[in-house]
Protein backbone atom coordinates (compact mmCIF):
# COMPACT_ATOMS: atom_id res chain seq x y z
CA UNK A 1 0.00 0.00 0.00
CA UNK A 2 2.88 2.39 0.83
CA UNK A 3 4.47 1.70 -2.54
CA UNK A 4 1.19 2.42 -4.34
CA UNK A 5 0.57 5.67 -2.43
CA UNK A 6 4.08 6.93 -3.06
CA UNK A 7 3.77 6.04 -6.72
CA UNK A 8 0.73 8.33 -6.91
CA UNK A 9 2.70 11.14 -5.24
CA UNK A 10 5.57 10.76 -7.70
CA UNK A 11 3.30 10.83 -10.73
CA UNK A 12 1.64 13.97 -9.39
CA UNK A 13 5.04 15.53 -8.71
CA UNK A 14 6.28 14.90 -12.22
CA UNK A 15 3.06 16.46 -13.51
CA UNK A 16 3.99 19.65 -11.65
CA UNK A 17 7.52 19.65 -13.04
CA UNK A 18 6.45 19.47 -16.66
CA UNK A 19 3.67 21.13 -18.61
CA UNK A 20 0.26 19.53 -18.82
CA UNK A 21 1.01 18.47 -22.36
CA UNK A 22 4.06 16.40 -21.39
CA UNK A 23 3.44 12.74 -22.17
CA UNK A 24 6.86 11.48 -21.01
CA UNK A 25 6.57 8.30 -18.93
CA UNK A 26 7.80 8.79 -15.38
CA UNK A 27 8.88 6.22 -12.84
CA UNK A 28 7.11 5.23 -9.68
CA UNK A 29 9.39 5.79 -6.69
CA UNK A 30 8.63 3.21 -4.00
CA UNK A 31 9.31 3.53 -0.30
CA UNK A 32 9.18 1.29 2.71
CA UNK A 33 8.20 4.20 4.91
CA UNK A 34 11.63 4.43 6.55
CA UNK A 35 13.47 6.72 4.17
CA UNK A 36 14.04 4.98 0.85
CA UNK A 37 14.95 8.37 -0.60
CA UNK A 38 16.79 10.65 1.83
CA UNK A 39 17.08 14.09 0.38
CA UNK A 40 19.23 15.99 2.87
CA UNK A 41 22.19 16.28 0.49
CA UNK A 42 20.68 15.63 -2.93
CA UNK A 43 21.84 12.00 -2.98
CA UNK A 44 19.78 8.89 -2.53
CA UNK A 45 20.46 6.43 0.23
CA UNK A 46 18.23 3.45 -0.02
CA UNK A 47 17.19 0.86 2.49
CA UNK A 48 14.36 -0.96 0.86
CA UNK A 49 14.67 -4.21 2.75
CA UNK A 50 16.39 -5.76 5.70
CA UNK A 51 16.32 -9.26 7.05
CA UNK A 52 13.96 -8.49 9.91
CA UNK A 53 11.45 -6.68 7.71
CA UNK A 54 11.12 -9.27 4.94
CA UNK A 55 7.45 -10.21 4.66
CA UNK A 56 6.24 -13.78 5.07
CA UNK A 57 5.72 -15.03 1.51
CA UNK A 58 4.06 -18.29 2.49
CA UNK A 59 0.35 -18.99 2.60
CA UNK A 60 -1.25 -20.77 5.58
CA UNK A 61 -2.08 -24.45 5.21
CA UNK A 62 -3.96 -26.85 7.44
CA UNK A 63 -1.73 -28.53 10.01
CA UNK A 64 -0.75 -31.97 8.79
CA UNK A 65 -2.10 -34.85 10.87
CA UNK A 66 -1.36 -38.07 9.05
CA UNK A 67 -0.99 -41.68 10.14
CA UNK A 68 0.82 -44.67 8.69
CA UNK A 69 -0.03 -48.33 8.24
CA UNK A 70 3.27 -49.37 9.77
CA UNK A 71 4.26 -47.74 13.06
CA UNK A 72 7.95 -47.57 13.99
CA UNK A 73 9.16 -46.43 17.41
CA UNK A 74 12.84 -45.55 17.73
CA UNK A 75 14.55 -45.69 21.12
CA UNK A 76 18.30 -45.15 21.33
CA UNK A 77 19.88 -48.26 19.83
CA UNK A 78 16.63 -50.18 19.34
CA UNK A 79 13.47 -49.91 17.28
CA UNK A 80 10.02 -51.48 17.41
CA UNK A 81 8.15 -52.17 14.15
CA UNK A 82 4.39 -52.74 14.17
CA UNK A 83 3.25 -53.71 10.69
CA UNK A 84 4.86 -54.91 7.49
CA UNK A 85 7.43 -53.65 5.02
CA UNK A 86 10.11 -52.67 7.53
CA UNK A 87 12.68 -54.39 9.73
CA UNK A 88 15.37 -53.34 12.18
CA UNK A 89 18.89 -54.82 12.46
CA UNK A 90 20.32 -54.11 15.90
CA UNK A 91 23.86 -55.11 14.87
CA UNK A 92 24.11 -52.45 12.16
CA UNK A 93 21.42 -50.22 13.70
CA UNK A 94 19.73 -50.06 10.33
CA UNK A 95 16.00 -49.54 9.89
CA UNK A 96 15.32 -51.14 6.51
CA UNK A 97 12.22 -50.25 4.47
CA UNK A 98 11.94 -52.59 1.52
CA UNK A 99 8.53 -52.13 -0.07
CA UNK A 100 5.82 -49.59 -0.81
CA UNK A 101 3.83 -48.29 2.10
CA UNK A 102 3.13 -45.51 4.56
CA UNK A 103 5.43 -45.67 7.57
CA UNK A 104 5.05 -43.65 10.73
CA UNK A 105 8.27 -42.94 12.66
CA UNK A 106 8.91 -41.38 16.06
CA UNK A 107 11.70 -41.29 18.65
CA UNK A 108 15.50 -41.18 18.62
CA UNK A 109 17.97 -43.45 16.86
CA UNK A 110 21.58 -43.12 18.02
CA UNK A 111 24.38 -43.94 15.58
CA UNK A 112 21.98 -45.61 13.18
CA UNK A 113 20.33 -45.04 9.82
CA UNK A 114 17.10 -45.38 7.89
CA UNK A 115 17.66 -47.22 4.61
CA UNK A 116 15.02 -47.37 1.86
CA UNK A 117 15.50 -50.19 -0.66
CA UNK A 118 12.18 -50.52 -2.50
CA UNK A 119 12.90 -50.60 -6.21
CA UNK A 120 10.24 -48.89 -8.35
CA UNK A 121 7.86 -48.34 -5.43
CA UNK A 122 6.44 -45.33 -3.59
CA UNK A 123 7.39 -44.94 0.05
CA UNK A 124 5.94 -42.40 2.50
CA UNK A 125 7.69 -41.65 5.78
CA UNK A 126 5.52 -39.78 8.29
CA UNK A 127 7.88 -38.17 10.78
CA UNK A 128 6.39 -37.58 14.22
CA UNK A 129 9.41 -36.08 15.92
CA UNK A 130 12.48 -38.15 15.06
CA UNK A 131 16.13 -37.51 15.87
CA UNK A 132 18.41 -39.79 13.86
CA UNK A 133 22.19 -39.54 13.86
CA UNK A 134 24.80 -41.74 12.22
CA UNK A 135 28.53 -41.32 12.74
CA UNK A 136 29.46 -43.62 9.82
CA UNK A 137 27.23 -42.33 7.01
CA UNK A 138 23.91 -40.71 6.16
CA UNK A 139 21.06 -40.64 8.63
CA UNK A 140 18.57 -41.29 5.81
CA UNK A 141 19.64 -43.16 2.69
CA UNK A 142 17.23 -43.87 -0.19
CA UNK A 143 19.05 -46.52 -2.22
CA UNK A 144 16.12 -47.57 -4.42
CA UNK A 145 12.53 -46.37 -4.81
CA UNK A 146 10.26 -44.63 -7.28
CA UNK A 147 9.36 -41.69 -5.04
CA UNK A 148 10.01 -41.15 -1.35
CA UNK A 149 7.87 -38.62 0.51
CA UNK A 150 8.97 -37.21 3.85
CA UNK A 151 6.16 -35.68 5.91
CA UNK A 152 7.10 -33.50 8.87
CA UNK A 153 3.84 -34.13 10.70
CA UNK A 154 1.98 -31.54 12.75
CA UNK A 155 4.34 -29.12 14.46
CA UNK A 156 7.11 -31.66 15.12
CA UNK A 157 10.82 -31.11 14.57
CA UNK A 158 12.66 -33.96 12.86
CA UNK A 159 16.45 -34.04 12.90
CA UNK A 160 18.88 -35.91 10.64
CA UNK A 161 22.62 -35.75 11.37
CA UNK A 162 25.51 -37.59 9.75
CA UNK A 163 29.11 -38.01 10.89
CA UNK A 164 32.21 -36.14 9.83
CA UNK A 165 33.77 -39.33 8.36
CA UNK A 166 31.97 -42.05 6.37
CA UNK A 167 32.65 -45.78 6.31
CA UNK A 168 32.27 -46.66 2.62
CA UNK A 169 32.76 -50.36 3.35
CA UNK A 170 29.18 -50.52 4.62
CA UNK A 171 26.44 -52.12 2.53
CA UNK A 172 24.97 -50.03 -0.32
CA UNK A 173 27.90 -47.60 -0.40
CA UNK A 174 29.62 -46.67 -3.67
CA UNK A 175 33.32 -46.33 -2.97
CA UNK A 176 34.17 -45.34 -6.56
CA UNK A 177 31.86 -42.30 -6.55
CA UNK A 178 32.12 -41.64 -2.80
CA UNK A 179 28.39 -42.00 -2.37
CA UNK A 180 26.32 -41.44 -0.37
CA UNK A 181 27.69 -38.05 0.66
CA UNK A 182 24.88 -36.24 2.47
CA UNK A 183 23.03 -36.53 5.75
CA UNK A 184 19.87 -37.12 3.71
CA UNK A 185 20.78 -38.86 0.45
CA UNK A 186 18.33 -40.14 -2.17
CA UNK A 187 18.78 -41.88 -5.51
CA UNK A 188 15.04 -41.57 -6.15
CA UNK A 189 12.60 -38.69 -6.57
CA UNK A 190 11.90 -37.05 -3.23
CA UNK A 191 9.10 -34.88 -1.87
CA UNK A 192 9.40 -33.09 1.46
CA UNK A 193 6.17 -31.72 2.92
CA UNK A 194 4.24 -31.33 6.15
CA UNK A 195 3.71 -28.42 8.52
CA UNK A 196 6.46 -29.45 10.91
CA UNK A 197 10.20 -28.90 10.46
CA UNK A 198 12.98 -31.04 9.04
CA UNK A 199 16.43 -30.10 10.33
CA UNK A 200 19.49 -31.55 8.61
CA UNK A 201 23.08 -31.35 9.83
CA UNK A 202 25.56 -32.31 7.12
CA UNK A 203 28.85 -32.79 8.95
CA UNK A 204 30.57 -34.87 6.27
CA UNK A 205 29.64 -32.92 3.14
CA UNK A 206 26.14 -31.96 1.98
CA UNK A 207 22.91 -31.60 3.86
CA UNK A 208 20.34 -32.98 1.39
CA UNK A 209 21.19 -34.55 -1.97
CA UNK A 210 18.56 -35.96 -4.29
CA UNK A 211 19.96 -37.52 -7.46
CA UNK A 212 16.58 -37.16 -9.18
CA UNK A 213 13.87 -34.53 -8.60
CA UNK A 214 13.36 -32.77 -5.28
CA UNK A 215 10.19 -30.93 -4.27
CA UNK A 216 9.88 -29.02 -0.99
CA UNK A 217 6.22 -28.08 -0.54
CA UNK A 218 4.20 -26.58 2.35
CA UNK A 219 6.89 -27.25 4.93
CA UNK A 220 9.92 -25.98 6.83
CA UNK A 221 13.48 -27.12 6.18
CA UNK A 222 16.67 -26.11 7.97
CA UNK A 223 20.07 -27.25 6.70
CA UNK A 224 23.55 -26.71 8.09
CA UNK A 225 26.25 -28.31 5.94
CA UNK A 226 30.02 -28.15 5.67
CA UNK A 227 29.78 -28.34 1.86
CA UNK A 228 26.61 -27.88 -0.25
CA UNK A 229 23.25 -27.33 1.38
CA UNK A 230 20.42 -28.77 -0.75
CA UNK A 231 20.81 -30.33 -4.19
CA UNK A 232 17.93 -31.51 -6.37
CA UNK A 233 19.88 -32.78 -9.37
CA UNK A 234 17.09 -33.05 -11.97
CA UNK A 235 15.23 -30.08 -10.55
CA UNK A 236 14.66 -28.28 -7.28
CA UNK A 237 11.18 -26.92 -6.56
CA UNK A 238 10.45 -24.96 -3.39
CA UNK A 239 6.82 -23.95 -2.96
CA UNK A 240 5.03 -22.34 -0.03
CA UNK A 241 7.86 -23.30 2.31
CA UNK A 242 10.40 -21.75 4.64
CA UNK A 243 13.92 -22.92 3.85
CA UNK A 244 17.04 -21.86 5.75
CA UNK A 245 20.48 -23.00 4.61
CA UNK A 246 23.93 -22.40 6.06
CA UNK A 247 26.48 -24.00 3.72
CA UNK A 248 30.25 -24.03 3.47
CA UNK A 249 29.95 -24.11 -0.32
CA UNK A 250 26.76 -23.62 -2.40
CA UNK A 251 23.40 -23.19 -0.72
CA UNK A 252 20.70 -24.42 -3.14
CA UNK A 253 21.58 -26.36 -6.29
CA UNK A 254 20.22 -28.18 -9.32
CA UNK A 255 23.08 -29.77 -11.22
CA UNK A 256 21.72 -31.77 -14.18
CA UNK A 257 23.88 -30.32 -16.97
CA UNK A 258 23.26 -32.64 -19.94
CA UNK A 259 19.50 -32.22 -20.48
CA UNK A 260 18.04 -28.78 -21.34
CA UNK A 261 14.67 -29.78 -19.84
CA UNK A 262 16.17 -30.49 -16.41
CA UNK A 263 18.64 -28.85 -14.05
CA UNK A 264 16.35 -25.96 -13.12
CA UNK A 265 15.04 -24.31 -9.98
CA UNK A 266 11.55 -23.01 -9.34
CA UNK A 267 10.87 -21.08 -6.13
CA UNK A 268 7.30 -19.95 -5.43
CA UNK A 269 5.59 -18.34 -2.40
CA UNK A 270 8.49 -19.17 -0.10
CA UNK A 271 10.83 -17.70 2.51
CA UNK A 272 14.42 -18.56 1.61
CA UNK A 273 17.49 -17.66 3.65
CA UNK A 274 20.93 -18.74 2.46
CA UNK A 275 24.35 -18.10 3.95
CA UNK A 276 26.95 -19.71 1.70
CA UNK A 277 30.70 -19.83 1.29
CA UNK A 278 30.16 -20.39 -2.44
CA UNK A 279 27.10 -19.55 -4.54
CA UNK A 280 23.81 -18.89 -2.84
CA UNK A 281 21.74 -20.52 -5.58
CA UNK A 282 23.30 -22.41 -8.48
CA UNK A 283 21.28 -24.03 -11.27
CA UNK A 284 22.11 -25.28 -14.74
CA UNK A 285 19.27 -24.45 -17.15
CA UNK A 286 17.02 -21.90 -15.49
CA UNK A 287 15.66 -20.31 -12.33
CA UNK A 288 12.24 -18.78 -11.74
CA UNK A 289 11.46 -16.81 -8.58
CA UNK A 290 7.85 -15.83 -7.92
CA UNK A 291 6.65 -14.16 -4.72
CA UNK A 292 9.53 -15.20 -2.50
CA UNK A 293 11.19 -13.42 0.41
CA UNK A 294 14.88 -14.16 0.01
CA UNK A 295 17.96 -13.17 1.97
CA UNK A 296 21.22 -14.43 0.45
CA UNK A 297 24.75 -13.79 1.75
CA UNK A 298 27.68 -15.27 -0.20
CA UNK A 299 31.41 -15.25 0.45
CA UNK A 300 30.97 -13.12 3.53
CA UNK A 301 29.21 -10.39 1.57
CA UNK A 302 30.16 -7.43 -0.60
CA UNK A 303 32.87 -6.24 1.77
CA UNK A 304 35.03 -9.14 0.52
CA UNK A 305 36.63 -9.82 -2.85
CA UNK A 306 35.39 -13.00 -4.50
CA UNK A 307 37.39 -16.20 -4.17
CA UNK A 308 36.28 -18.67 -6.83
CA UNK A 309 32.51 -18.42 -7.45
CA UNK A 310 30.56 -16.69 -4.70
CA UNK A 311 27.54 -15.40 -6.59
CA UNK A 312 24.12 -14.78 -5.12
CA UNK A 313 22.22 -16.44 -7.97
CA UNK A 314 24.01 -18.26 -10.79
CA UNK A 315 22.67 -20.11 -13.82
CA UNK A 316 25.41 -21.91 -15.71
CA UNK A 317 23.58 -22.50 -19.01
CA UNK A 318 20.22 -20.74 -19.07
CA UNK A 319 17.97 -18.01 -17.73
CA UNK A 320 17.07 -16.24 -14.50
CA UNK A 321 13.54 -14.85 -14.23
CA UNK A 322 12.43 -12.74 -11.25
CA UNK A 323 8.65 -12.36 -11.39
CA UNK A 324 7.91 -10.95 -7.93
CA UNK A 325 8.99 -11.02 -4.32
CA UNK A 326 11.45 -9.30 -1.99
CA UNK A 327 15.09 -10.24 -2.48
CA UNK A 328 18.23 -9.22 -0.61
CA UNK A 329 21.59 -10.36 -1.97
CA UNK A 330 24.91 -9.44 -0.35
CA UNK A 331 27.66 -11.21 -2.29
CA UNK A 332 31.40 -11.12 -2.82
CA UNK A 333 30.84 -12.11 -6.47
CA UNK A 334 28.01 -11.11 -8.87
CA UNK A 335 24.61 -10.80 -7.24
CA UNK A 336 22.83 -12.35 -10.24
CA UNK A 337 24.69 -14.05 -13.10
CA UNK A 338 23.27 -16.07 -15.99
CA UNK A 339 24.70 -17.59 -19.15
CA UNK A 340 21.31 -16.93 -20.75
CA UNK A 341 18.79 -14.13 -20.42
CA UNK A 342 17.99 -12.34 -17.17
CA UNK A 343 14.50 -10.89 -16.80
CA UNK A 344 13.26 -8.81 -13.88
CA UNK A 345 9.55 -8.15 -14.25
CA UNK A 346 8.52 -7.46 -10.67
CA UNK A 347 9.45 -7.51 -7.02
CA UNK A 348 11.94 -5.53 -4.97
CA UNK A 349 15.63 -6.39 -5.22
CA UNK A 350 18.31 -4.98 -2.94
CA UNK A 351 21.72 -5.95 -4.30
CA UNK A 352 25.20 -5.34 -2.90
CA UNK A 353 28.31 -6.89 -4.44
CA UNK A 354 32.02 -6.36 -4.95
CA UNK A 355 31.53 -7.29 -8.63
CA UNK A 356 28.57 -7.00 -11.07
CA UNK A 357 25.09 -6.59 -9.67
CA UNK A 358 23.17 -8.23 -12.55
CA UNK A 359 25.08 -9.91 -15.38
CA UNK A 360 23.75 -11.78 -18.41
CA UNK A 361 25.82 -13.36 -21.16
CA UNK A 362 22.90 -12.48 -23.46
CA UNK A 363 19.95 -10.14 -22.82
CA UNK A 364 19.15 -8.38 -19.57
CA UNK A 365 15.55 -7.15 -19.53
CA UNK A 366 13.89 -5.09 -16.81
CA UNK A 367 10.16 -4.62 -17.33
CA UNK A 368 8.98 -3.88 -13.80
CA UNK A 369 9.74 -4.03 -10.10
CA UNK A 370 12.30 -2.05 -8.15
CA UNK A 371 15.99 -2.92 -8.42
CA UNK A 372 18.30 -1.13 -6.01
CA UNK A 373 22.05 -1.67 -6.33
CA UNK A 374 23.72 -0.15 -3.30
CA UNK A 375 27.26 -1.28 -4.14
CA UNK A 376 28.90 -2.81 -7.22
CA UNK A 377 31.64 -2.50 -9.80
CA UNK A 378 29.17 -2.50 -12.69
CA UNK A 379 25.43 -2.33 -12.22
CA UNK A 380 23.61 -3.93 -15.16
CA UNK A 381 25.58 -5.86 -17.76
CA UNK A 382 24.64 -7.90 -20.81
CA UNK A 383 25.12 -8.11 -24.55
CA UNK A 384 21.96 -6.02 -24.54
CA UNK A 385 20.37 -4.21 -21.60
CA UNK A 386 16.73 -3.22 -22.08
CA UNK A 387 14.78 -1.25 -19.47
CA UNK A 388 11.11 -0.80 -20.38
CA UNK A 389 9.58 -0.40 -16.94
CA UNK A 390 10.16 -0.49 -13.22
CA UNK A 391 12.57 1.52 -11.10
CA UNK A 392 16.32 1.05 -11.12
CA UNK A 393 18.83 2.64 -8.74
CA UNK A 394 22.54 1.97 -9.26
CA UNK A 395 25.57 3.06 -7.25
CA UNK A 396 28.63 1.76 -9.13
CA UNK A 397 32.40 1.97 -8.98
CA UNK A 398 32.69 1.51 -12.75
CA UNK A 399 29.95 1.63 -15.41
CA UNK A 400 26.37 2.01 -14.27
CA UNK A 401 25.06 0.05 -17.27
CA UNK A 402 27.34 -1.85 -19.64
CA UNK A 403 26.61 -3.59 -22.94
CA UNK A 404 29.08 -6.22 -24.15
CA UNK A 405 32.07 -4.72 -22.38
CA UNK A 406 31.31 -1.16 -23.42
CA UNK A 407 33.15 0.83 -26.04
CA UNK A 408 36.43 0.06 -24.30
CA UNK A 409 35.75 -3.71 -24.59
CA UNK A 410 36.29 -4.22 -20.87
CA UNK A 411 34.09 -5.48 -18.11
CA UNK A 412 32.16 -8.24 -19.88
CA UNK A 413 33.77 -11.23 -18.17
CA UNK A 414 36.66 -10.79 -20.56
CA UNK A 415 36.37 -8.85 -23.80
CA UNK A 416 33.69 -7.82 -26.23
CA UNK A 417 35.12 -10.37 -28.67
CA UNK A 418 33.17 -13.02 -26.73
CA UNK A 419 29.87 -11.64 -28.07
CA UNK A 420 28.21 -14.15 -30.46
CA UNK A 421 28.26 -13.08 -34.09
CA UNK A 422 25.11 -11.25 -35.14
CA UNK A 423 23.85 -10.69 -31.60
CA UNK A 424 22.58 -7.07 -31.31
CA UNK A 425 24.50 -4.98 -28.80
CA UNK A 426 22.65 -2.07 -27.22
CA UNK A 427 21.47 -0.27 -24.12
CA UNK A 428 17.85 0.86 -24.36
CA UNK A 429 15.60 2.75 -21.96
CA UNK A 430 12.04 2.92 -23.27
CA UNK A 431 10.16 3.23 -19.99
CA UNK A 432 10.52 3.18 -16.24
CA UNK A 433 12.86 5.21 -14.05
CA UNK A 434 16.64 4.80 -13.89
CA UNK A 435 18.91 6.66 -11.46
CA UNK A 436 22.68 6.08 -11.63
CA UNK A 437 25.60 7.40 -9.61
CA UNK A 438 28.89 6.10 -10.97
CA UNK A 439 32.60 6.53 -10.41
CA UNK A 440 33.10 5.51 -14.05
CA UNK A 441 30.95 5.92 -17.16
CA UNK A 442 27.24 6.44 -16.68
CA UNK A 443 26.33 4.01 -19.44
CA UNK A 444 28.80 2.31 -21.76
CA UNK A 445 27.83 0.32 -24.85
CA UNK A 446 29.95 -1.55 -27.33
CA UNK A 447 27.01 -1.00 -29.68
CA UNK A 448 24.09 1.41 -29.69
CA UNK A 449 22.34 3.50 -27.04
CA UNK A 450 18.61 4.15 -27.41
CA UNK A 451 16.47 6.43 -25.23
CA UNK A 452 12.84 6.45 -26.33
CA UNK A 453 10.89 6.81 -23.08
CA UNK A 454 11.02 6.75 -19.33
CA UNK A 455 13.34 8.79 -17.14
CA UNK A 456 17.13 8.42 -17.01
CA UNK A 457 19.06 10.42 -14.42
CA UNK A 458 22.75 9.74 -14.02
CA UNK A 459 25.89 11.15 -12.49
CA UNK A 460 29.17 9.87 -13.94
CA UNK A 461 32.71 10.47 -12.72
CA UNK A 462 33.69 14.13 -13.17
CA UNK A 463 37.17 13.31 -14.52
CA UNK A 464 37.79 13.64 -18.25
CA UNK A 465 38.58 9.93 -18.74
CA UNK A 466 34.96 8.92 -18.13
CA UNK A 467 31.90 9.70 -20.19
CA UNK A 468 28.22 10.10 -19.52
CA UNK A 469 27.03 8.11 -22.51
CA UNK A 470 29.88 6.12 -24.02
CA UNK A 471 29.00 4.17 -27.15
CA UNK A 472 30.70 2.52 -30.10
CA UNK A 473 27.56 2.60 -32.28
CA UNK A 474 24.83 5.21 -32.60
CA UNK A 475 22.99 7.19 -29.92
CA UNK A 476 19.28 7.43 -30.72
CA UNK A 477 17.19 9.89 -28.71
CA UNK A 478 13.51 10.10 -29.58
CA UNK A 479 11.65 10.32 -26.28
CA UNK A 480 11.78 10.24 -22.52
CA UNK A 481 13.61 12.47 -20.07
CA UNK A 482 17.40 12.46 -19.87
CA UNK A 483 19.47 14.24 -17.24
CA UNK A 484 23.15 13.31 -17.30
CA UNK A 485 25.97 15.07 -15.48
CA UNK A 486 29.71 14.49 -15.34
CA UNK A 487 32.54 15.41 -17.72
CA UNK A 488 32.51 16.55 -21.34
CA UNK A 489 33.96 13.30 -22.72
CA UNK A 490 31.69 11.77 -25.38
CA UNK A 491 29.74 14.97 -26.06
CA UNK A 492 26.54 13.99 -27.88
CA UNK A 493 26.19 13.93 -31.66
CA UNK A 494 22.67 14.70 -32.83
CA UNK A 495 22.53 12.41 -35.87
CA UNK A 496 20.13 10.03 -34.14
CA UNK A 497 18.04 12.64 -32.31
CA UNK A 498 14.38 13.31 -33.03
CA UNK A 499 13.83 14.89 -29.60
CA UNK A 500 15.67 18.09 -28.77
CA UNK A 501 18.60 18.06 -26.38
CA UNK A 502 20.79 20.68 -24.73
CA UNK A 503 24.42 20.18 -23.72
CA UNK A 504 25.78 22.62 -21.15
CA UNK A 505 29.47 23.14 -20.46
CA UNK A 506 30.05 24.67 -17.04
CA UNK A 507 33.56 26.05 -17.50
CA UNK A 508 34.04 26.69 -13.80
CA UNK A 509 32.35 23.49 -12.72
CA UNK A 510 29.32 23.04 -10.51
CA UNK A 511 29.83 21.93 -6.94
CA UNK A 512 27.89 19.23 -5.19
CA UNK A 513 24.71 20.55 -3.56
CA UNK A 514 24.50 23.52 -5.96
CA UNK A 515 21.09 24.00 -7.52
CA UNK A 516 20.79 23.81 -11.31
CA UNK A 517 17.75 25.07 -13.18
CA UNK A 518 16.52 24.48 -16.74
CA UNK A 519 13.48 26.38 -17.92
CA UNK A 520 11.54 26.89 -21.11
CA UNK A 521 8.34 28.67 -21.99
CA UNK A 522 6.26 25.69 -20.87
CA UNK A 523 7.96 24.31 -17.76
CA UNK A 524 10.97 24.24 -15.45
CA UNK A 525 13.25 21.48 -14.25
CA UNK A 526 15.21 22.33 -11.10
CA UNK A 527 17.41 19.93 -9.17
CA UNK A 528 20.07 19.75 -6.50
CA UNK A 529 23.36 18.60 -8.00
CA UNK A 530 24.66 15.38 -6.40
CA UNK A 531 28.41 15.66 -7.11
CA UNK A 532 31.06 17.94 -8.63
CA UNK A 533 30.40 18.12 -12.40
CA UNK A 534 31.44 20.19 -15.41
CA UNK A 535 29.02 19.05 -18.10
CA UNK A 536 25.31 18.37 -18.43
CA UNK A 537 23.10 16.75 -21.06
CA UNK A 538 19.36 17.31 -20.80
CA UNK A 539 16.55 16.21 -23.07
CA UNK A 540 12.82 16.44 -22.58
CA UNK A 541 9.72 17.34 -24.57
CA UNK A 542 9.86 20.79 -22.88
CA UNK A 543 12.86 21.71 -25.09
CA UNK A 544 11.20 23.07 -28.25
CA UNK A 545 12.91 24.30 -31.42
CA UNK A 546 12.79 28.09 -31.78
CA UNK A 547 11.87 28.69 -28.14
CA UNK A 548 14.18 30.20 -25.56
CA UNK A 549 15.77 28.01 -22.93
CA UNK A 550 17.49 29.17 -19.76
CA UNK A 551 20.18 27.24 -17.91
CA UNK A 552 21.17 28.45 -14.43
CA UNK A 553 23.26 27.27 -11.54
CA UNK A 554 24.37 28.43 -8.12
CA UNK A 555 21.08 30.08 -7.25
CA UNK A 556 18.45 29.17 -4.72
CA UNK A 557 15.29 27.16 -4.81
CA UNK A 558 12.73 28.01 -2.15
CA UNK A 559 10.77 24.76 -2.42
CA UNK A 560 11.75 21.72 -0.36
CA UNK A 561 9.94 18.70 -1.75
CA UNK A 562 12.03 16.75 -4.21
CA UNK A 563 12.46 13.29 -5.68
CA UNK A 564 16.06 12.18 -5.99
CA UNK A 565 17.07 15.83 -5.91
CA UNK A 566 14.55 16.99 -8.53
CA UNK A 567 12.22 19.57 -6.99
CA UNK A 568 8.56 18.85 -7.47
CA UNK A 569 7.43 22.49 -7.22
CA UNK A 570 10.47 24.47 -8.40
CA UNK A 571 10.92 28.11 -7.36
CA UNK A 572 14.40 29.01 -8.55
CA UNK A 573 16.13 32.42 -8.41
CA UNK A 574 19.61 33.95 -8.70
CA UNK A 575 22.89 32.35 -9.71
CA UNK A 576 24.70 32.28 -13.04
CA UNK A 577 22.27 32.28 -15.97
CA UNK A 578 22.41 31.87 -19.73
CA UNK A 579 19.39 32.19 -22.03
CA UNK A 580 19.45 31.36 -25.71
CA UNK A 581 17.26 29.94 -28.41
CA UNK A 582 16.95 26.25 -29.12
CA UNK A 583 18.39 25.78 -32.59
CA UNK A 584 17.34 22.20 -33.23
CA UNK A 585 18.09 18.67 -32.16
CA UNK A 586 21.20 19.69 -30.20
CA UNK A 587 21.94 23.09 -28.69
CA UNK A 588 25.19 23.82 -26.86
CA UNK A 589 25.40 26.14 -23.86
CA UNK A 590 28.68 27.43 -22.42
CA UNK A 591 28.27 28.95 -18.99
CA UNK A 592 31.17 30.82 -17.41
Amino acid sequence: MIIILLAIVVIAAMFLIFSSGDKTPTGNIPSDGSGLVQLTDGSTYKKLLNESSLPDATMPVQTSNEAGNTVISLSGSTATVEGSGASYDEDTRTLMINRAGVYQLSGNLDNGRVLVNASGEDVVLILNGVNINNSDGPALYVFQAKTVTLIANGDTENIFTDGSAYDFSLDYCDTLNSEPNAAVFSKADMIIRGTGTITVNGKYSAGIICKDTLKIVNTNVKVDAVNNGINGKDFLVIQNSTVTVNAGNDGLRSTKDDDPTLGYGQFIDSNITVTAGGDGIQVETGLTVDNCSMNIVCGGGSSNDAVDSQKGIKCNQGYVSILSGNIIIDSADDSINAAGNVTISGGVLNLSTSDDAVHSDFSLNITGGTTVVTKCKEGLEGISVDVSGGNVYINSKKDGINAAGGSDSEGFDGTAASVPSGEPVFIRVSGGYVYITSDGDGIDSNGDVILSGGTLIMYAAPSAEYGLIDHAGTFTLDGGTLLALGSSKNAPISDGFTQNCIAADFTGGVAADDVIGISSASASYVFKNAKQVSYMIFSSPIIQTGAECTVSYGGKNSSVDNIDGVYTNPKYSGGETLTQGVSGALTFFTIQ
